[in-house]
């Protein structure tokens, strides 16, 4: 790591009052802490982190514990924590000793700064990005790695490529992630001077993609993740467009023994006004060579946003950014070609840029009534813009040319997290205009206060370097637009930028809203960032590594909020526990039924938010936001190629800058097909329904071996001799206790007589497929890498063998041909045909668990590493 260092020693110094501490009072001190022992293991039983005897505040739950002490502890033998008092202590001190040795407070104010932050962390009311914890207070000051976003440049050189590939191994390294614009780099249809053809952008992506799988970000956490960008009129843009499906492809085909290229990287298309243009109008975009002179590619521009949408549904890459869009709205003029994202896409800016993120627990600033508090917001704002500010000059970065563009923006990254549960327990629909608005609410006061706090920086520390006073005011018209003009915030608003005009702003961009994977369990969030809901059921850690299913918390407010009876919640807590669901409970009002819609449907055929829903919340907060938002619009398994494409338009003109998306299922590792010849003949009909039909005393079974999460067991069925169909099973489990034993004894029992009276053993597999229960986990199954209990495993061997691939997910995919179409509705929108399923990400890497989407980043619920940079 490069030590940077740059003192400041400023004449004077800032205002700070306390607003949430007491002189003489440590608020590391005011909360009850418990020893807890924090054991986590992965699928295969094994334990993967031990701490005995860790020290944590009272009220945060286990899973907070738990991320906390395995992410965030450090585990260098010389400064072993144990502790969050040592946590926290480590990060606050530093910051303290930074504001006043710069001369940014006094020693009266440097104490009540570190006071206030303390309260701030400890308490779970705001958290900063991930590369804080790794590094702060831990080495040298002035070579800890604190931002978790950095974007890099790439030219057409040997030099650059190298350079780059070793940049962004450096900041892997420290806990971070980084972005690329490949646009610059000649395409493989390109001729080289020597008479060659070049390799093309995509060669160097897999060289690069080849070091991300190999380093660990923050040296034993997480792969890193990265960005690639390419824009639209880039004569490789076809093949980068379809790239990551056709691995995707491999895997599915090849099994489970092929690791496919391009895991570690977000890709995404930059398109620009001029794509929308030739798309409406269904023209022609020419793609030149590198001097321009020569066309090299052409495509018709519906053609290329149709190859996005089908590789958006086979895999959920690539995403699209907009160009003019980002340009209109940064801060700062230049090149809007060079504007990079980070990998999550909430960081927009040029290269050579890093910035450090933090995140606020919107819950906290809330009231029973849904009313913000403003008083405890501004001075949380305040307290995290000072801290981040003082990051920026007094972190370490991987080069020079990172550090003095990074100093001379000043690029802060404020956002907050857990909207939808905050929506749900207000009693509020996610996909409704009073939940747009209260975000609207929300996310404005951020900006405002943070633009407030980067003013009185700038008054007594000076702008920054970078900034851009045309431009910034250019913004700030812009974001007044969007406000109500009968507004108290709209007057305010106006009289900042006359204030601005005279002073600058010390930070070229102050907010983002990033997926907060990690930081948000730290906070006891139950949902990410800006995303609504996933489900009405979570899973819960308890002892031994074993996990319970229970009601997400919110649904209880929600309904409390709603006026239910006691009595009547419980009942309805009750049917969401067995169902995943509050649709179908006759104690729930049919218009109160849209608060509890959740991104994912827990049933095929039920209820689930629209994807335009996302969409329209990020419009709502946009203007309000200086860099980006990371946001997975999330997609049902039955939309069509179409709709998605649609939805990229509706994208664009709605305003947003970046957007992506995901299928549900279309990550999910697939099974090998069998060919034609080896799948069974057409099944004779079964016996009609009432009619018993037994087996006869001697028939032909098969017997199979199992082992899920570590425990095996024999699977017995028999056949008809007449027709094949299976009409008995029988279930053992290999050295456990009697009760489990027993019943999956009677289980195989019911189903065999449910068999024998006719029932479709097609129903049985749609029905207790995805049946999640302990044991879980890897599989010694190479068809059936992991299941989420014996159940479901069961059903999925005995669906591969009657060559029912398609009831497991294995669906040939012919785009959007084969697709069944979603009709168009409210809120409401209900998809599929009524089969049960599950969210499946693809397996964490460190402990095998499911993840699920946040943001562009899978998060994994058991261990909290994320795939993200922050």
């Amino acid at each position: 790591m490069l030590i940077l260092r740059r003192a400041y020693m400023l004449q004077k110094s800032l205002t700070i009052y306390r607003h949430f501490t007491t002189a003489g009072k440590d608020p590391l001190d005011e909360v009850k802490y418990v020893y807890r022992d924090i054991i986590i293991k992965d699928q295969k039983g094994h334990e993967i982190y031990r701490l005995e005897q860790g020290e944590f505040p009272e009220f945060w739950s286990d899973n907070a514990c738990r991320i906390v002490a395995s992410k965030y502890f450090s585990r260098n033998p010389k400064n072993r924590e144990t502790s969050v008092r040592q946590l926290i202590g480590r990060v606050v001190e530093r910051l303290r000793e930074f504001a006043l040795r710069d001369g940014y407070l006094d020693e009266e104010g440097a104490q009540i700064f570190r006071d206030e932050l303390a309260f701030l962390l400890v308490n779970q009311w705001g958290c900063f990005n991930s590369p804080v914890w790794f590094n702060l207070g831990l080495y040298e000051p002035g070579t800890e790695q604190t931002s978790a976003c950095f974007v890099l440049p790439l030219e057409d050189t040997m030099e650059s490529l190298l350079k780059c590939q070793r940049d962004e191994v450096m900041i892997a390294k420290n806990g971070s992630g980084s972005g690329v614009v490949n646009s610059k780099v000649r395409s493989s249809k390109d001729i080289m001077s020597r008479g060659g053809r070049p390799s093309g952008p995509l060669s160097f992506m897999k060289a690069r993609d080849a070091w991300a799988n190999i380093i660990l970000s923050g040296g034993v956490l997480r792969r890193f993740a990265k960005m690639e960008i390419l824009h639209y009129w880039h004569p490789d843009i076809e093949d980068f467009v379809s790239v990551k499906a056709v691995e995707e492809e491999k895997a599915r085909r090849l099994g489970p023994d092929y690791h496919p290229w391009f895991q570690n990287s977000n890709f995404s298309v930059r398109v620009d006004d001029v794509f929308w243009e030739k798309y409406k109008n269904d023209e022609e975009i020419l793609c030149y060579d590198r001097y321009g002179k020569k066309v090299l590619h052409r495509y018709r521009a519906r053609d290329l946003l149709r190859k996005i949408a089908e590789g958006t549904y086979n895999c959920g890459d690539p995403g699209l950014q907009y160009e003019d869009t980002m340009y209109k709205w940064i801060t700062v003029k230049g090149d809007p070609t060079d504007i990079i994202t980070n990998p999550c896409s909430e960081y927009i800016w040029y290269p050579n840029t890093s910035c450090n993120l933090a995140s606020l627990n919107l819950m906290k600033f809330v009231d029973s009534e849904g009313k913000i508090n403003h008083a405890d917001l501004q001075q949380a704002v305040n307290i995290f813009i000072l801290g981040q500010d003082l990051l920026v000059h007094t972190s370490g970065y991987p080069t020079k040319e990172i550090y003095d563009n990074t100093v001379k923006y000043r690029n802060l990254g404020l956002g907050f997290s857990n909207l939808g549960a905050t929506l749900m327990r207000q009693g509020l629909p996610y996909d409704s205009d009073e939940a747009r608005q209260f975000a609207k609410e929300f996310m404005s006061h951020i900006q405002y206060y943070a633009l407030k706090q980067s003013l009185q920086l700038a008054r007594e520390l000076g702008p920054a370097e970078g900034y851009d006073p045309e431009k910034y005011e250019e913004y700030l018209h812009l974001a007044a637009e969007h406000l109500d003009p009968e507004s108290h915030l709209y007057e305010q608003w106006m009289a900042l930028i006359e204030e601005v005009k005279t002073t600058g702003l010390r930070n070229c961009q102050l907010t983002v809203l990033a997926p907060t994977g990690t930081i948000s369990f730290m906070m006891d969030c139950e949902t990410t960032g800006i995303e609504p809901v996933l489900f009405l059921k979570q899973v819960k850690n308890v002892v031994d590594g074993y996990r319970m299913e229970i009601t997400t918390p919110s649904v209880e407010f929600g309904l409390r909020k709603l006026g239910y009876p006691e009595k009547d919640i419980q009942e309805i807590m009750q049917y969401v526990l067995e169902k995943g669901t509050i649709e179908g409970c006759d104690l729930v009002k049919e218009k109160d039924i849209p608060v509890f819609d959740t991104s994912f449907s827990a049933t095929r055929g039920g209820r689930c938010h629209r994807p335009e829903a996302h969409i329209d919340m990020c419009a709502a907060v946009q203007p309000f936001v200086s860099g980006g938002i990371s946001k997975t619009v999330n997609l049902p398994n039955e939309i069509t190629v179409e709709e998605i494409e649609k939805l990229y338009l509706r994208a664009y003109e709605k305003g947003l800058k970046c957007v992506a998306m995901y299928r549900d299922g279309s990550k999910v590792r697939q099974v090998l097909e069998k060919p034609d010849e080896q799948k069974k003949e057409k099944k004779k009909p079964a016996p009609r329904f009432g009619e018993r039909k037994k087996l006869p005393d001697t028939c032909d079974a098969k017997r199979h071996k199992f082992v899920v999460g570590g425990h095996s067991g024999f699977l017995h069925y028999s056949t008809y001799p007449d027709t094949q169909q299976i009409g008995e099973i029988f279930l053992t489990m290999s050295r456990e206790g009697s009760t489990l034993g027993g019943l999956l004894d009677c289980f195989a029992a019911s189903i065999s007589i449910g068999l024998q009276y006719g029932v479709p053993i097609e129903e049985y597999i749609r029905k207790f497929i995805n049946t999640r229960f302990v044991p879980s986990g890897y599989t010694d199954n190479k068809e059936i890498p992991r299941a989420s209990s014996i159940v479901d495993y069961v059903f999925r061997y005995l669906a591969l063998q009657l060559g029912h691939q398609d009831l497991v997910g294995v669906v040939e995919q012919t785009h959007s041909g084969g697709n069944k179409p979603v009709e168009k509705s409210s809120s409401s929108q209900s998809f599929g045909n009524g089969d049960e399923k599950v969210l499946d990400g693809p397996p964490c890497d460190v402990c095998g668990s499911m993840t699920y989407v946040s943001g562009r980043c899978y998060v994994c619920s058991n261990c909290g590493t994320t795939t993200g940079c922050g």
